[in-house]
Formats: structure tokens, C-alpha cells, sequence
């Protein structure tokens, strides 16, 4: 009998004999054979022919619906809508998602980004090889060497370093197969009941937030919601400042504007968007909304975004082609949608609004 390993890309038994705690250990050892292994699998006739053998089973897979009806299963819990299985829909996803590789060594642990490939449930259920993944996204055209090799970690170290666990560790799937560090820290503070640092009100608050920030963080602020050509002096000046009202903030805005010999009111103007972008987390909240709302939509379902800004504009555009790239819909409007000028004249406050358009 030969044993068939398909779902590491390196067999479990030769990178390691014991269990492995860590990626930096498997991975040297999965890297030594990586190559060996990663290569095209071309289908191959068998030398017998298994389905005249006659094997009794009580599955009937001619009825599939039967089958499945017989099963014992939770039945409240109803069908996922948004995955279709099989082989051939776990390929279109992979395509998609190659097709928009850029940016995932970057943007991987951000959630809203939508960066996965949505692999998982494929590889799970033994739909598509690890192998067939990992040699179409390393010859993708997208994505950078970066953006490649952090793939290639998720997909192949990550998972088969989970995978030696289940292996070689008898209560993988138990609370006393968590290390032994980790349950003692977790007891030791068990009834841990100190309260939050601050208070919701005082994160929000801008001042608050103006006393404790660095002029560093100021200045990203600065340049990032405001493209403010004079962020690092503006910066310097503010930083770590307590101002106790908006008039006092924004003369010393202008004070160092004017030592400057530039306008001060357009710079007033950008320097408190930036501050309230910046302390309401306004940025984070569209991307959080609209990784939210991509869920929420029924199919055919649609989702209209009119951003103000063109920082929100960015990342409204961005999200709903990453969905769009992952095959969770598509984009209705290819290019922005802005007012008339008519529309501007009959309501000057829509002069800078944008709309985007994404159904399910």
C-alpha cells in the first residue's frame, strides 16, 4: 500500500519527527525540501481501476440529497450563500484573487483590506491541492516578490506548522494541548478586574489626544488627512500642547503659519479636518462599514457610498475592487460618478461629493 500525502506540500513525517513549536524552526526545514515538492501535478492513469472492485458501502452517492438528508446535522444552522464548493469554483476564486495580489504582504492583517484568498474552506475539503495554489499565485503577474513570498508563508510554513501540531500533539484539540506557559499566564490573571487606562470620552477627545500625541504622529496626521505642506513645523508647534478651546488651537495654527509668511485660513481649515480624521478614527470607520457591509447585502443587493474627501474616496474605490477581485460582486460605476454643474449651482455642497456604486 502506498500512503498519499496531499495536503501538506512537504510531507509531515520529513520535516520533522516531533512536534514543532514555532515557524522559525519548521521553516528551515520545510524550505530544505520546499522545491523538491512544489512542482506541477500532471493526472496519470492508475495502474487498477478501483471502481469494478465491488466495496460494499452504505452511502448511496448516486442520491446525493439522500445521502445528505440521512446525515445527522444541525439543521438550524442553514448553508453558507456566499461560497459555492468544487474544484472549479476554488480555481475562478484563486484566479481572482491573483489578480489582485498587490498589496497583500502589506495588507494581510488588515481585515477591512479583504486581502485573503479564501482558500480555506477549498483546501479543508480537499478541493484544490496546495500545491496547484502555490505554484499559480508564485507565477502570478500581479504582486511583488514581497507579496508572493508572504503567501507562500501563510500557505504552506503556517499551515503545515498547524498541521505538525494535529500530528504530534495527542490533545491538539484540547485546553491541556495549549503550552504550559501560556495556561499559567492565562490563570494568573484569571480575575484581573483593572479598568480600562481612559475613559471613552477621553480617547475622543481632541485635546486630550493633542496633549499626549508626538510630533511625529502629528505630522503623519498631518501629511496623511491633510497633504499639509508645513506638517513637521505645525507639528512641532502643537504636539504635546493643552488648549482648552477650538479659538485657541487655531490661532496658534496661525501664529505659526504666519511666521511662515503663508495664508493662514486654508491651513486652519486643514489642520482641524486632519485632527478630527485622525481622533475619530474616521478613516478606519468606512473601512470597517464597508467590510460589514459587503456581509450584510443580499445578492443582487447594492451598496452606494458618497465620500466628501479624497482619502475616502481611495479607500471606497480600493475596497470595491477588492471585492470585485475576489468574485464577491462587481463594480457598477467604472468611473466616479460626480455632480452636474448644474447640480453644483443649485447646491453648492455637493462640489466635492463622489459616489461609487458595488452589487453583490
Amino acid at each position: 500500500m502506498l500512503r498519499v500525502e496531499g495536503d501538506a506540500v512537504v510531507p509531515v513525517a520529513l520535516t520533522s519527527a516531533k512536534a514543532e513549536h514555532a515557524a522559525r524552526t519548521i521553516r528551515p526545514r520545510i524550505l530544505r525540501h520546499r522545491d523538491q515538492f512544489l512542482k506541477p501535478l500532471p493526472e496519470q492513469e492508475v495502474a487498477r481501476d478501483a471502481r469494478p472492485l465491488g466495496l460494499a458501502s452504505d452511502v448511496d452517492l448516486a442520491d446525493v440529497d439522500a445521502a445528505v438528508a440521512a446525515l445527522k446535522l444541525d439543521r438550524s444552522v442553514p448553508p453558507v450563500q456566499r461560497l459555492k464548493g468544487g474544484t472549479t469554483e476554488a480555481r475562478r476564486r484563486l484566479e481572482a484573487f491573483c489578480a489582485a495580489f498587490t498589496g497583500y504582504a502589506s495588507g494581510r492583517n488588515q481585515p477591512a483590506d479583504w486581502r485573503c484568498s479564501f482558500m480555506s474552506p477549498y483546501l479543508h475539503f480537499g478541493q484544490i491541492s496546495t500545491v496547484e495554489i502555490a505554484l499559480t499565485a508564485r507565477e502570478a503577474r500581479a504582486g511583488s516578490v514581497e507579496d508572493k513570498a508572504s503567501y507562500l508563508e501563510e500557505l504552506i510554513v503556517r499551515r503545515e506548522l498547524a498541521i505538525n501540531n494535529v500530528v504530534y500533539n495527542p490533545a491538539y484539540d484540547r485546553y491541556d494541548g495549549v503550552p504550559e506557559w501560556a495556561r499559567r499566564t492565562l490563570a494568573e490573571h484569571a480575575g484581573d478586574v483593572r479598568p480600562h487606562l481612559y475613559s471613552a470620552e477621553e480617547l475622543a477627545a481632541a485635546a486630550d489626544w493633542l496633549a499626549k500625541v508626538t510630533p511625529q504622529k502629528l505630522a503623519a496626521a498631518l501629511h496623511e488627512h491633510a497633504d499639509e505642506p508645513r506638517a513637521d513645523s505645525l507639528a512641532a508647534a502643537l504636539a504635546g500642547r493643552a488648549f482648552h478651546t477650538t479659538l485657541e488651537l487655531a490661532n496658534a495654527v496661525r501664529e505659526s503659519v504666519r511666521a511662515g509668511g503663508d495664508e493662514t485660513e486654508p491651513t486652519v481649515r486643514r489642520v482641524f479636518q486632519a485632527l478630527r480624521i485622525a481622533v475619530n478614527d474616521e478613516l478606519g470607520m468606512l473601512e470597517r462599514f464597508l467590510a460589514a457591509a459587503v456581509e450584510l447585502v443580499r445578492e443582487d443587493g447594492r451598496i452606494a457610498v458618497i465620500s466628501y474627501h479624497s482619502l475616502e474616496d481611495r479607500i471606497v474605490k480600493n475596497a470595491f475592487r477588492t471585492y470585485a477581485a475576489a468574485g464577491r460582486g462587481r463594480v457598477l460605476t467604472k468611473k466616479v460618478l460626480v455632480p452636474s454643474e448644474d447640480e453644483v449651482a443649485r447646491n453648492p455642497r455637493s462640489r466635492s461629493a463622489k459616489m461609487r456604486v458595488f452589487e453583490r
